[in-house]
């Protein structure tokens, strides 16, 4: 027999309908008691949810009310926030029951609307790849499937507004979003028009992450968002085909922005001289110049096509930038060369409050000397990176330098004793090696968890296993030797 409704859960259903077609119930939802009002939060989608919260802001916001509580017309108080944001985390996890994010989100509101306008978007781009599309992008209807997930009823289609329609989701929730990915389709220049416009008028956005083939058609709107973003904090353009004219706008604008930008990424494009026009002793890097290189703190130059004379260039830039703690610049062709010029930078930031942590120079074509210098440099300073990697360098034959491998790991673990982890593997080190590098673990006394010296063709006697037996980190091994993984990996017989 199926259960009657409570006269609870018929009323809640019965505010829900009013609040979705209007605000005349709005009053005397605000005169409910507060367990009521937390009981019928419970039963609200997210429309009628915003509807109700962005209505009562103004009691909140009252000359008599010095919390942050809601506040209502008779002078009562009820914390209503963290009810509002219990629920909003609820409709989320819900609706996107497998996304589980880094940080836990401080304000699911903003999440969730967040999630919807990327769901929107993303359904939007799926219809502009077909063929037979025809029309304007901001007319696309969104499905049914989205606008159930948020409330949207039939008899809700006699109201103004359009919720159907592409439009009406970006610029009613768009200044929500603090991260938006949009996809080729997409980079043209309305959906950039009314995009910016939902951004400029919510100044939230926090994060534009981005793959672009016909972005030069939005010049504008960009070098807008750019400038207009005062939230900005995260801006990711990898393998967007940027060239070197639109990688020195895209600085240019951050210059001049007010942005509090900690990330920004250009992995990918080919912006080889993207700073070779700027005069490194004129205002533009001069102190105080550019809120966005104050604040950044993770630069991401991988695969750009730099040179030596570009790392010359960074090198300068570098040192306005006082608290990049992550840097990569790996598979770029700077050399020895390149890395000499970067030296004066490493030496300045050891000695900053927020000193380099990690560095990526992986297939940069240095040398063994030129690496050499590099560590020579790095052991000396008060407060080098923790972290450095410096893979797929021409340290040998693509790094099969055999004995000469143990004796650079011997040098290594005795400059850097806080080193955790080193990959070694494939250097078609002999036997011996093995020898020298458990003499060099002895000595260095270091904090070395790992080391990987796999793909070297070992038969190891006895000796070596007993050997080998005294060099463990909270009893795991930490000489990774390709025999005895082997031995840990099951057998697969499938062809």
């Amino acid at each position: 027999m199926v259960k009657a409704p409570s006269l609870i859960s018929l009323a809640a259903l019965a505010v829900k309908r009013e609040l979705l077609l209007g605000d005349d119930v709005i009053p005397y939802v605000c005169e409910l008691p507060a367990d009521l009002f937390d009981i019928l939060l419970t039963y609200l989608p997210p429309l009628a949810l915003q509807k109700l919260q962005t209505k009562i802001k103004p009691f909140r916001d009252g000359d008599d009310c010095g919390s942050p509580d809601y506040c209502f017309e008779n002078g009562r108080k009820h914390g209503r926030y963290g009810n509002f944001n219990t629920v909003w985390k609820k409709l989320f996890k819900t609706r996107w029951s497998g996304v589980t994010d880094q940080i836990e989100p401080v304000d699911w509101q903003q999440r969730y609307w967040e999630a919807h306008v990327q769901g929107c978007l993303d359904e939007a781009a799926e219809l502009v790849v077909l063929p037979s599309f025809r029309g304007l992008i901001s007319d696309i209807n969104i499905s049914d499937t989205i606008l159930n997930y948020i409330g949207y009823e039939q008899q809700m289609n006699h109201l103004a507004c359009d919720y159907s329609k592409l439009s009406y989701h970006c610029q009613q929730f768009g200044h929500y979003a603090r991260c938006l990915r949009l996809q080729n389709a997409l980079c043209v220049e309305e959906t950039c028009f009314f995009l910016v416009s939902a951004i400029i008028e919510g100044e939230q956005v926090a994060k534009l992450g981005t793959t672009v083939d016909q972005i030069r058609r939005t010049f504008v709107e960009l070098v807008s968002f750019l400038s207009s973003g005062r939230s900005l904090c995260s801006l990711k353009l990898r393998h967007c085909h940027l060239d070197r004219d639109f990688g020195r706008m895209v600085f240019s604008s951050l210059l001049e922005a007010s942005s509090s930008l900690s990330i920004l990424d250009l992995s990918g494009n080919s912006i080889g001289g993207w700073l070779s026009k700027y005069d490194r002793s004129g205002p533009l890097f001069s102190l105080g110049a550019g809120k966005s290189l104050q604040s950044l703190r993770l630069l991401n130059l991988r695969g750009n096509n730099l040179c030596k004379a570009d790392a010359r260039d960074l090198g300068s830039a570098l040192v306005h930038i006082p608290n990049l703690e992550i840097l990569d610049i790996s598979d770029n062709t700077i050399e020895d060369d390149g890395i000499r010029s970067l030296i004066p930078y490493f030496v300045q930031a050891s000695e900053r409050c927020n000193p380099l942590v990690e560095l990526y120079l992986e297939n940069c074509e240095l040398s063994g000397r030129g690496v050499s210098q590099l560590l020579d440099t790095l052991s000396t300073l008060r407060r080098p990176p923790t972290s450095l990697s410096i893979a797929d360098n021409n340290l040998g034959s693509k790094n099969r330098g055999g004995v000469e491998t143990a004796k650079f790991l011997s040098k290594l673990m005795s400059l850097a004793p806080d080193l955790v982890e080193v990959n070694a593997g494939y250097n078609l080190m002999p036997l011996e090696s093995l020898t020298i590098i458990c003499s060099a673990l002895k000595v260095a006394k270091g904090h070395l968890q790992r080391l990987d010296l796999t793909g070297n063709n070992w038969e190891l006697q006895p000796s070596h296993v007993s050997m080998l037996s005294e060099f463990r980190h909270n009893g795991l091994p930490i000489l990774i030797l390709p025999t005895l993984q082997a031995l840990d990996v099951p057998y697969d017989d499938e062809p």
